[in-house]
């Protein structure tokens, strides 16, 4: 098992028993490198996500080190390209514009199309068993394999100068991370928000979390 992280410069792979590095695969174009925001593994392949597109290559190959061997994956939209998934057979992937405009996209092995998963602001994607988790400023949204809406969970209404940075499904509870409130946990069935303050860093706020 190893951890694969995203950089501005590419991919930081860690032994997590050890926590040494393992290989470091540069994004690197001519004098430019491409910023990673997201991985997947999905049919076999490695997907990254980043400022320049969705990039991808075998993950049976011995040359992911060499950028020049991945591939880009034409036809889509230019944007930044954040937040990834792999959902009911498909791989999900936003696309970041001005003006916090995002669409979302899947890829179902064979063409890459627009969701039905309509919102505008995406600051998180996440999964758990059959639902998938889709999280905006200060709300999340969660699906069914067919996309179809199971439910709306914000708090709005309980904190003020919302700013969720990540999201997490975990069961019937779902973890925010908000940058000017702190760790927020919401349940399903009662939709009732509960603050956790950490004792340890300077401030409350939170950016990006997993479990």
């Amino acid at each position: 098992h190893l951890l694969y992280l995203g950089c501005s410069f590419g991919i930081v792979i860690i032994d997590p028993t050890t926590l040494l590095i393992q290989d470091t695969w540069y994004t690197q174009a001519g004098a430019a490198s491409r910023r990673v925001n997201s991985m997947q593994v999905f049919n076999d392949q490695f997907f990254i996500l980043t400022d320049d597109g969705i990039y991808y290559t075998p993950v049976a190959s011995h040359s992911q080190a060499d950028f020049s061997t991945w591939q880009k994956v034409n036809g889509l939209p230019v944007g930044d390209y954040q937040h990834s998934c792999v959902f009911d057979g498909r791989l999900y992937a936003t696309c970041h514009f001005e003006n916090e405009v995002d669409t979302l996209l899947m890829f179902d092995g064979s063409a890459w199309l627009p969701s039905q998963v309509d919102i505008s602001t995406i600051r998180a994607l996440d999964v758990y068993e059959d639902q998938l988790l889709v999280a905006s400023w200060s709300f999340a949204q969660i699906y069914d394999g067919s996309e179809q809406m199971l439910g709306y969970f914000g708090y709005e209404g309980a904190y003020q100068w919302q700013n969720v940075q990540d999201a997490c499904l975990d069961g019937n509870l779902i973890w925010f991370a908000d940058a000017n409130n702190g760790l927020m946990q919401m349940s399903q069935d009662w939709s009732v928000v509960k603050l956790h303050e950490i004792n340890g860093p300077y401030s409350a706020a939170a950016y990006r979390m997993d479990y």
